[in-house]
């Protein structure tokens, strides 16, 4: 599973920060409309309803009643109300089941919009510098077709402070390309790079402030280069 599935699941599951992401993400945004679906289905309360406990014994009782020989003629109308108790009998747990099956087959669609498994490009770490020394990352690489997805797994950085944040790039011989924004120091962190990353191969994390100068500051905390092909 990728970063972006486990934020559509935490979409799911009513978390703020992953609602923010799916919402923000243009590939997360691609299957909205299905997680959506999915969300009201799970919200619905009568899709979790719990059948009452005389619910199986009113099912074999009408079942039995309408497959047991006939003692004496009956009505059409009687036929009819036999049958509708049938139906009663088993609406909750049909209710159930509808529901089931559609959740089941909205997944199978995300899962095959998917493609399967995504495919792994690179996987590498970047480095702490003196301004961070107890700061390292793992990073992953998926390329896609809005660019090159780069996850972050970030471990003893410091929260940015107050009026500062930390800005990722990548540096090849044309300069450098800034790839995302963030403020947590630890946890994961999805950036994306527009260019091509054999030529721009070295990932930085650098620390910058709140000043409107898109150069960087130089002060960088992480540092990293992607394996060669």
């Amino acid at each position: 599973m990728t970063i972006h599935d486990d934020l559509q699941a935490g979409y799911l599951e009513g978390d703020p920060e992953a609602e923010e992401h799916v919402r923000g993400c243009a590939e997360c945004q691609e299957r909205l409309p299905e997680l959506d679906s999915i969300r009201d289905v799970l919200g619905d309360p009568s899709s979790w309803d719990e059948p009452d406990a005389g619910l199986e014994d009113r099912v074999v009782r009408a079942v039995a009643a309408e497959a047991a020989p006939l003692a004496a003629p009956i009505s059409l109308e009687e036929r009819r109300q036999r049958r509708r108790n049938v139906f009663t009998a088993r609406a909750p747990v049909w209710s159930m089941a509808a529901a089931i099956v559609v959740v089941g087959a909205i997944v199978a669609g995300i899962v095959a919009a998917n493609g399967g498994a995504p495919k792994i490009d690179a996987r590498f770490a970047l480095s702490a510098t003196a301004l961070a020394p107890h700061a390292s990352a793992k990073a992953t690489v998926r390329s896609t077709n809005s660019g090159f997805e780069i996850t972050l797994d970030v471990s003893g950085l410091p929260r940015a402070p107050a009026g500062s944040y930390y800005q990722a790039w990548v540096k090849g011989p044309d300069g450098l390309v800034p790839i995302g924004t963030f403020h947590t120091g630890n946890g994961k962190v999805v950036l994306w790079s527009g260019v091509s990353l054999d030529r721009y191969n070295t990932v930085t994390v650098t620390l910058e402030t709140e000043k409107g100068d898109p150069g960087s500051s130089g002060q960088r905390v992480l540092v990293g280069e992607l394996p060669a092909h």
